[in-house]
């Protein structure tokens, strides 16, 4: 049997699925690997700014995860006025501590290691330099948001 069949209730409704035995292995192993967290690295998301690219993958719990920005990403050199004083300080932070260097030939600075951030807004505001929204401003190479990929809390509903 290598094809998916149906179970229906009375009223046609499909209530339970038969699948392949190797089909419901492979699902399995997936769940395995959603549980332990491996495919953290493996989904990187990207902001895209001024000719410019950050790369990064969430850590944590889903409902409020952290950033990390990898190694290569680049960070504007001018942030706007209405930028925040302390993403301004983390970002004299990591230029004195080295993890942030400039380059001329990208005209950005660059991350010379992968660099934590609290938030994912956190590592998207000192990226670009601008006031967006993180869980929505990266996005996985299919075109999905974090948000859209299942991160952040839930809205509310009113």
């Amino acid at each position: 049997m290598s094809e998916i069949s149906y179970i229906t209730d009375e009223n046609g409704r499909r209530t339970h699925v038969i699948l392949p035995l190797e089909t419901y292995q492979a699902l399995l192993d997936i769940k395995e690997l959603l549980k332990s967290g491996s495919l953290q690295k493996d989904e990187l998301y990207y902001l895209n700014f001024k000719d410019h690219q950050a790369c990064g993958y969430p850590v944590g719990p889903k409902a409020n995860p952290h950033f990390i920005l990898t190694r290569g990403s680049e960070v504007a050199l001018q942030g706007a006025p209405s930028l925040p004083e302390r993403i301004m300080e983390l970002k004299e932070k990591l230029l004195d501590s080295g993890r942030l260097q400039l380059c001329p030939e990208r005209n950005a600075f660059v991350l010379t290691e992968d660099t934590e951030f609290k938030s994912v807004s956190q590592a998207a505001l000192l990226a670009s330099g601008l006031v967006i929204n993180g869980m929505e401003a990266f996005k996985n190479k299919a075109g999905f948001s974090l948000r859209r990929s299942g991160y952040g809390r839930p809205k509310r509903s009113n």
